[in-house]
């Protein structure tokens, strides 16, 4: 798979598919704006899968159908909020593809043959925490058809009495499921509303909704039906842990509640099917017993990784087969060669503090385990067997330590505070490669480093490190952990000096058998950023312009300010702010003026990185008057008819703060707006409304000086203080 950025609010995905595949793309969690997805041929319109949305609060979609072999894109596409400001905002999704081949026939059909009768699952009523196990396994066949539907594979009506809400009643629902093969999903219907926001956990979904109102809550659960041949079935085995739990029975224990009631268990078995990759990364409460222990049955050889991390934590884990003899052991890494068979996973959490650990304490550790089928690791460039002749194989082959300089060149020559990111690195590690590199730095920069492991079975450590001058390597500075199938590495102010970067694997894989894995590879991609820190480059998003009120929308600017909420009248000054996007030519608008006016306009930009606007008055087609290059304008212009341009030199919103009166100066030279009848009086100090006037004009000032120096909240709170539902102001 390829990407590309094609457009703004629009990304590319391209795929390349040599055999017919089990294929699953997913939009998850977004802030600000709705995401959406769709899959289509390669350098063609015409949509390849259909879309599915799911029922709920939020929209979310999906599509699952049959690849056949072909070259196709997947485009993740949005639509911009109020109008025209871009958000600063992330999403979540998912995408995965799995050979059909690898969907064993007869794995397949002993599942379908098992399936579950579900009508005896019920939603427990019960006492113990929510991170204490209840998992009950089931088996579900997913059905294929000529378009997706929403099938519902089992149901419940709960109904919550007066006397259960009075004790805080919270529904808890969690869900694990193979993301390709089934994607199993809950769902509540209250009052005729669907409510439940399936939150994505490490292999699965989960939900805590509550404290719940008096009334009957249907609960379902359900799949998306595939696109593919009807004849096509898939099947696998499933978590489900679904009870009500009470709030009132954690009363004095307010922290532990808090803590618990966010968290899924862990699972206490894992059966995945022939080929299925079982891969958990999240964050789990370490147990109160300090102890917890998992059922592994696999029916073929298989690679088990494992790296744990909790601050003070630390966890001894043992792996035991059937007859309760050690297979391996370690110390929050485990990396184990397990045959067909039935295994015992033991993790024993020691601690300082776990002694006299506080009951309402709560302590979390980072859980990551990956379970992979040996028969579905890819050969190394350099086996003998491998036919692989990409450019990349063909130097690796080549090479005696068969890395040779692939990694050389991730850090620029020349570091500047804009990011000239190099394309990522890709190679071919097996276990036990190692490779370290030099980097110089010049200047205190920020550094990330970011691998992804595919499959990730290699023990792989990155760190770091200062080199003094005599060459002796210091204890890193950082080091790369891991998240679900990449290590990040991630240095803010690294300062100036002399650096390596190691790639480590100092551990090796025990068990039984003992399997040779030195022509067995997982694809590596690296990439890097190094530049120069700048307070002045963080956040130059305009955080209060982002959020904006609905009386703020992102609008074009008007044809003319001579209208009705505007400047409909000359007769009095007006004041306001209001935020325009503008096309390639910048914006013009008409404005007309009955008496000799100051005219005042303030620009500032919604990314403070693309601060320059040209901002000018015309008249009869000759230039009046114009701004500064930050948009900065104030005038004194007669009566006249005029144009105002605005021409931003980036493409972005800008938020316009204008106003316009009439104008005086007093015996000392300041200025004062004021009204049509307050024009004949000499000394504005002796009048209200000047008096009015001149701190309408501090107000601009203070906008001026609040955009420059203040904090954004007090900035915002100034406008804030001068809006009412009409965009322009009267002053009166």
């Amino acid at each position: 798979m390829r990407w590309r950025q094609r457009g703004d609010m629009e990304h590319d995905i391209e795929i390349e598919v040599s055999e017919a595949c089990v294929f699953r793309a997913t939009t998850h969690h977004s802030d600000g704006v709705d995401v959406f997805v769709a899959l289509m041929q390669k350098d063609s319109s015409t949509r390849v899968c259909q879309t599915m949305k799911h029922p709920g609060p939020v929209p979310r979609q999906t599509i699952f159908c049959i690849l056949q072999p072909g070259s196709y894109k997947l485009t993740f596409f949005a639509e911009y909020p109020l109008g025209g400001l871009h958000p600063c905002s992330d999403f979540f999704a998912q995408v995965a593809l799995r050979p059909l081949a690898l969907a064993g026939q007869g794995q397949t059909e002993k599942c379908l043959a098992s399936a579950s009768d579900l009508t005896g699952l019920k939603v427990q009523r019960t006492l113990a925490l929510t991170t204490v196990p209840k998992w009950q396994s089931i088996k579900v066949p997913i059905q294929f058809d000529s378009k997706p539907t929403t099938t519902k594979v089992w149901g419940q009506s709960l109904t919550v009495s007066e006397e259960d809400a009075a004790h805080r009643v919270y529904l808890r629902m969690v869900l694990h499921s193979d993301y390709v093969s089934s994607d199993l999903r809950f769902q509540v219907q209250y009052n005729g509303k669907q409510v439940a926001d399936n939150q994505v956990t490490a292999h699965g979904y989960a939900d805590m909704m509550g404290p719940l109102d008096p009334g009957t809550y249907n609960l379902y659960m359900y799949y998306v039906t595939g696109v593919g041949p009807p004849s096509t079935k898939l099947c696998s085995t499933s978590m489900i842990d679904l009870r009500l739990v009470s709030r009132s029975s954690y009363e004095n224990r307010t922290a532990q509640w808090m803590c618990t009631s966010t968290r899924v268990p862990l699972p206490d078995s894992l059966t995945p099917q022939a080929d299925e990759q079982i891969r958990i990364d999240s964050e789990y409460v370490v147990p109160s017993s300090g102890f917890h222990s998992m059922i592994i049955q696999i029916d073929e050889p298989r690679l088990l990784r494992i790296h744990m991390g909790g601050g003070e934590t630390s966890f001894r884990i043992d792996l035991r087969d059937s007859r309760d003899s050690l297979v391996a052991k370690g110390t929050d890494n485990l990396e184990a060669t397990m045959s067909a068979g039935t295994y015992t996973l033991k993790l024993n959490s020691f601690s300082k503090a776990q002694a006299s650990r506080d009951s309402a304490a709560c302590m979390m550790f980072t859980f990551n385990l990956l379970l992979h089928p040996v028969s579905s690791l890819p050969l190394c460039p350099w086996a003998p067997s491998s036919s692989d002749q990409s450019a990349v194989a063909v130097a690796q082959r080549q090479a005696a330590d068969h890395i040779g300089s692939v990694l050389l060149d991730l850090v620029p020559k020349k570091l500047s505070k804009d990011l000239n990111i190099k394309p990522p690195v890709t190679l071919w590690m097996a276990p036990g490669m190692e490779k370290s590199f030099d980097m110089q730095i010049d200047s205190t920069s920020a550094f990330k480093l970011d691998a992804t492991v595919h499959p990730p079975f290699l023990p792989l450590e990155i760190f770091l490190r200062r080199k003094r001058e005599s060459g002796k390597l210091e204890a890193p500075v950082g080091v790369a952990e891991w998240t679900e199938s990449r290590l990040l590495l991630l240095y803010n102010d690294l300062p100036p000096g002399s650096y390596v970067l190691e790639f480590k694997q100092s551990r090796r894989y025990l068990g039984q058998p003992a399997l040779d894995l030195s022509n067995l590879c997982a694809h590596v991609t690296v990439s890097a950023e190094v530049g120069l820190s700048s307070k002045e480059a963080v956040n130059t998003m305009r955080s209060e312009l982002l959020d904006l009120p609905d009386i703020l929308a992102v609008q074009p600017m008007p044809s003319s300010w001579n209208t009705v909420g505007w400047l409909a009248s000359g007769m009095i000054p007006v004041v306001g702010t209001q935020v325009y996007r503008f096309g390639e030519g910048g914006g013009k608008t008409s404005l007309k003026l009955e008496e000799k006016s100051i005219l005042r306009i303030i620009s500032e930009p919604a990314d403070l990185s693309n601060a320059d606007i040209e901002v000018e008055l015309n008249q009869n087609g000759q230039r009046v008057t114009q701004a500064d290059e930050l948009g900065q304008l104030v005038a004194e212009i007669p009566a006249g008819t005029y144009e105002l341009v605005m021409k931003p030199k980036a493409k972005c919103a800008f938020l316009g703060d204008s106003g316009h009166g009439h104008g005086v100066q007093d015996q000392t030279g300041s200025c004062a707006l004021r009204f049509r009848k307050a024009v004949h009086r000499a000394d504005p100090r002796h009048d209200t409304w000047g008096d009015l006037g001149c701190k309408w004009l501090d107000h601009w000032a203070l906008l001026l000086q609040a955009g420059r120096a203040l904090a954004p909240a007090a900035r915002a709170a100034h406008q804030v203080s001068y809006q009412c539902p009409r965009r322009f102001h009267p002053l009166h």
